[in-house]
């Protein structure tokens, strides 16, 4: 069995009762328990089925998860709230990691390079997921249906129009949508607000 630590970390990380240096003991503790390789395979295997289960359900739709940091950062979704905010312009992301990728793109640097095309990208990730454009690999497929896509997020996105959630609900009305796109057109019904504009009028557009 390999070492448990990362996942032993994860557990911990997770735990939001628990002060550093409580969570820094629980792991030295959890090491210190293991004297023989029953001992690891036991770890491992408790640890497994803790990962297995999605005790913390969301309770406005059906996403369920394991941690309970997930199902907070998942809430932030339905709330609208955006909680790292960046400082060189008006963006706010539910995620620190967006934020980070935010500020790489105010910095202009974009190392990853796509050999097959000009594209360049502030991650290697993104430039992986860019590449499957050129080989034609549609790795994420419906389970329900024929549909594949390259990315994850749209597959996602495809599956909610097979079971029906829209969790991107309107806060003025009972409307909701599959797509944040979407729910960010709905609402300027409501605010009036028209940030498209014509370059030969004065006339200007929702979208």
């Amino acid at each position: 069995s390999l070492y448990p630590q990362d996942v032993v970390l994860s557990i911990l990380h997770c735990s939001p009762k628990l002060t550093a240096t409580q969570k820094s003991g629980s792991l030295a503790a959890s090491m210190t328990n293991i004297r023989s390789p029953q001992d690891l395979d036991t770890l491992s295997s408790n640890i497994s089925q803790k990962v297995k289960e999605k005790r913390f359900m969301c309770q406005q739709c059906p996403a369920s998860f394991t941690w309970k940091c997930h199902l907070k950062s998942h809430m932030m979704m339905h709330t609208g709230e955006r909680p790292f905010k960046c400082q060189q312009c008006p963006a706010s992301f539910r995620k620190k990691n967006n934020l980070k990728n935010r500020l790489l793109t105010h910095s202009g640097k974009k190392p990853f390079k796509c050999p097959q095309c000009p594209a360049s990208f502030i991650r290697n990730a993104y430039l992986k997921r860019h590449f499957l454009i050129h080989t034609g690999e549609r790795p994420y497929k419906c389970q329900q249906c024929p549909a594949s896509y390259s990315h994850p997020h749209t597959l996602r996105t495809h599956v909610m129009r097979h079971t029906g959630e829209k969790s991107f609900k309107c806060k003025h009305c009972p409307s909701a949508f599959y797509e944040k796109h979407e729910l960010e057109m709905h609402v300027r019904i409501h605010t009036g607000e028209k940030p498209f504009k014509c370059q030969q009028c004065p006339t200007a557009f929702t979208r």
